[in-house]
């Protein structure tokens, strides 16, 4: 999504007229919105489905009859939804910022 609209910013005279010069900087900055737009979605469907998921299988009770505090699901819930979440955000981002600065010369 994120490289498509850098094309898009750095091809389009309609999207960068407004903004002024084209620069990898006005482009990070115009992404930021978008990004924390998606990453909050994002984080709510994936918290969402930990907890749906759980309750619809039937697989949280018996992950709380094992010997683990509810505290110990909570938090390995959260750590590893947050690492899955995190690492596809990361290589995302480390794509569009080649791409940024591959298309823009600023």
């Amino acid at each position: 999504m994120s490289v498509g609209f850098a094309v898009l910013y750095g091809t389009v005279p309609a999207v960068s007229q407004d903004i002024g010069e084209v620069s990898t900087l006005g482009f990070l900055t115009l992404l930021i919105g978008a990004v924390t737009l998606f990453v909050s979605i994002a984080a709510i469907v994936v918290g969402a489905g930990a907890i749906a998921g759980e309750r619809a299988s039937g697989s949280g009770k018996l992950l709380l009859g094992f010997p683990h505090s509810r505290a110990d699901v909570v938090l390995g819930k959260l750590v590893g939804r947050t690492a899955v979440l995190g690492a596809a955000i990361v290589v995302g981002l480390t794509i569009t910022l080649v791409v940024a600065l591959a298309l823009f010369d600023s």
